[in-house]
């Protein structure tokens, strides 16, 4: 699971750097921008934090057998 959300993020990221890298030699194909960083930043935060529930749930499961919290 972290060899997944490691490659996934670091595709991210390097698609940032390369889209970046082209805005400073084509002033028209700057898509890379406050909003798109922000965008990219909370994307992330909602993936870990899903990816953490999954494992918790995982790891500890309730004591019913079921899935509730």
């Amino acid at each position: 699971m972290t060899r997944i959300f490691t490659l996934l993020n670091g595709g991210v990221f390097l698609f940032i750097i390369a889209a970046w890298s082209a805005g400073l030699f084509d002033a028209t194909y700057r898509i890379v921008d406050s909003k798109t960083v922000m965008t990219l930043i909370g994307a992330t935060v909602v993936q870990s934090g899903i990816a953490f529930i999954a494992i918790t749930r995982f790891l500890f499961p309730s004591s019913s057998g079921g899935t509730d919290p």
